[in-house]
């Protein structure tokens, strides 16, 4: 069984979307760094491929016999605990949240750029970023009165940076939680959530965090920095070719969302 998240977004998506059954992948790849799914709506989702703990790149479960499928049945594969499966389906699942999306777009509030501009900060906050996004945290670090960087990866776990298992003693004291959309894949984002629940602010941030955001919003998370996608064809070209985040920039823009309150 999948975590809440995702569980809740495969039931929004199904809910808000006509006839999404009739939506298929027309072009699935999985790349160095994201994962891509391209459906014949022309939405794409991105996931994170976690090559640290996937090297080699494991291949999906029916690879050569993604493209074609219903969206839905490859977004359910979200729910896996077999990692390699659910890079895939979060991918897919995030694409059919952009359609969903579109189709409840009034609910939201939409700024373009990333988080650094838009997150809500104070000198006197303790900021827990879980995953190590170093332009957020340059862009935060000196503005507040404590950051914290949790990474599990020790290849990224830079001086500052402390394991993710320390989650369970500092993000309860954070007035600020940022947290990757990884989180989401790897089905950590429930607990981390949870333990964020006394935090002003709750981030979730990054192209693997395009998940419908009212799955996310309902459990306290205020504000979710993702992409919105401008070349389908392109973006799928770039994840094919090794991009990670900052490549992406020609084919995407990067937004935030917040619910209209």
């Amino acid at each position: 069984m999948g975590s809440g998240v995702i569980e809740d977004a495969l039931r929004l998506v199904k809910q808000r979307i006509p006839n999404v059954d009739s939506i298929v992948a027309e072009e699935v790849r999985i790349g160095v760094r994201y994962a891509g799914v391209r459906l014949s709506t022309g939405d794409v989702g991105l996931c994170y491929s976690f090559p640290e703990e996937l090297r080699p790149i494991r291949v999906a479960r029916g690879a050569g016999t993604l493209s074609g499928k219903p969206a839905i049945k490859i977004a359910c594969m979200s729910r896996s605990w077999d990692l390699s499966q659910s890079v895939v389906g979060v991918a897919a699942l995030n694409a059919l949240s952009q359609a969903a999306m579109r189709i409840g777009i009034n609910q939201y509030r939409i700024s373009e750029g990333g988080i650094s501009k838009s997150i809500r900060i104070k000198r006197s906050d303790v900021v827990v970023m879980v995953g190590y996004m170093v332009p957020i945290a340059e862009a935060i670090r000196g503005r507040v009165k404590h950051l914290y960087i949790l990474e599990r990866n020790p290849q990224l776990r830079f001086s500052d940076a402390l394991p993710d298992t320390v989650c369970e003693d500092v993000l309860p004291r954070a007035d600020v939680a940022v947290i990757t959309g990884s989180a989401i894949p790897n089905k950590t984002i429930d607990r981390l959530l949870s333990l964020a629940q006394g935090a002003r602010e709750i981030c979730v941030v990054g192209p693997t965090a395009g998940i419908i955001p009212d799955a996310l919003f309902s459990r306290g998370v205020t504000m979710v920095g993702c992409v919105k996608v401008l070349e389908p064809h392109k973006i799928m070209r770039i994840i094919s070719e090794g991009g990670g985040a900052r490549a992406l920039s020609p084919a995407a823009k990067f937004i935030c969302i917040r619910p209209k309150v």
